[in-house]
């Protein structure tokens, strides 16, 4: 994960304005993940040619090692040993139709508790695919 600094250059005229769509929380691979919503205010940011900033919790990754919160209903992949590879290959199939406009994305617990707990950073291997 290591200490990234983000920059991102632009220049404004004084009065121009600019769009930035934040999103987070968003869990795409949580049964209770709204797609259609999802998508709906994606598509938005992208006609109004909006900067997009992701910021964390892209995954909810409940995995079937983690006894506090794992229950066979809560990870839409069922308890297979893939399914971070699932999730993975579901967020680059969503998002990259959107990879133009995506300025920022961020890790949240739910990345940094997969990082900790099962050595791989799942919105690091996203950025570099979409």
């Amino acid at each position: 994960m290591g200490n990234r600094v983000i920059t991102i250059d632009r220049e404004f005229e004084y009065g121009e304005k600019f769009n930035t769509f934040f999103c987070g929380d968003i869990h795409l691979d949580s049964p209770g993940h709204d797609r259609r919503l999802f998508l709906e205010e994606m598509a938005d940011a992208l006609v109004n040619e909006a900067d997009i900033v992701v910021l964390g919790d892209i995954f909810d990754l409940i995995q079937h090692g983690d006894h506090k919160r794992f229950t066979p209903s809560s990870n839409k992949y069922g308890a297979t040993d893939t399914a971070m590879n699932s999730a993975i290959e579901e967020a680059v199939e969503l998002l990259t139709p959107f990879a133009k406009n995506i300025k920022v994305m961020l890790c949240g617990n739910h990345e940094s508790s997969a990082i900790k707990y099962h050595n791989i950073d799942m919105a690091d291997l996203l950025k570099w695919e979409v």
